[in-house]
């Protein structure tokens, strides 16, 4: 499948890069700019839970999935990070992942250039504690930039994960499917037969995307729907 072949592609060369400046691991996902305009104070809470990450190797997973579920919502490094360009976290016990006692967390937000309503969040994990200084940061974030548009890429195809509004159930994914046949051209008649729909249905659920997207029509509404993604 290919968004399997691109997920595993951009985890190769993601992983080419964090290892070539001395991380052993990192993942990447794609979250709201500003999230608390869309999750309000429940944001970090579905932080934790939420799925659509891109990991370097299953250790990076493992490390990603313990600390996120050994971090309490009152933890500063998890307040501070999603809204500031880079944060290092404080020095990270980790449990069950062997080789890996004491790790090093970065946090990096890079906006893509063509979208202002999205971040991709870069957590690159260094052994030990680790100084770095911005000049290594800066190194970073400059390997990284290029890889942004393609991470953007591959939610805006077959997996729906990776996008926001999905992966913390914003949307439902019947409603994602009304949309994007929609912005093939389908008409509401076509559309209800293919998701097994009433027209009123179909309309449901145009409806709920209108209002959570802030629409106020169709032609804005597959704007809105293309800048975050679903389509």
């Amino acid at each position: 499948m290919k968004i399997e072949e691109d997920n595993t592609l951009i985890c190769d060369v993601l992983e080419s890069f964090v290892k070539s400046f001395g991380a052993v691991g990192a993942c990447c996902f794609i979250d709201f700019s500003d999230p608390h305009r869309w999750l309000g104070n429940e944001y970090l809470e579905n932080l934790i839970s939420r799925p659509g990450m891109v990991y370097t190797s299953d250790n990076a997973k493992s490390i990603s999935v313990y600390t996120r579920r050994n971090v309490s919502l009152n933890n500063s490094d998890l307040i501070r990070f999603y809204n500031k360009d880079v944060h290092i976290w404080r020095s990270i016990k980790i449990r069950g992942v062997e080789g890996f006692e004491e790790l090093t967390k970065v946090t990096l937000n890079l906006n893509p250039s063509s979208n202002n309503e999205l971040v991709v969040r870069y957590f690159i994990y260094f052994p030990g504690e680790v100084a770095l200084d911005s000049g290594a940061i800066e190194k970073i974030r400059f390997l990284l930039v290029p890889y942004n548009e393609y991470v953007l890429s591959l939610a805006s195809s077959d997996d729906p994960q990776l996008c926001p509004m999905l992966s913390y159930k914003i949307i439902k994914p019947k409603s994602l499917k009304v949309i994007r046949y929609l912005s093939q051209g389908l008409t509401r008649e076509q559309i209800a037969e293919r998701c097994y729909l009433s027209s009123r249905g179909v309309d449901y659920h145009l409806d709920r995307l209108r209002d959570v997207t802030g629409a106020a029509n169709i032609s804005s509404l597959i704007y809105r729907c293309t800048k975050l993604l679903i389509i």
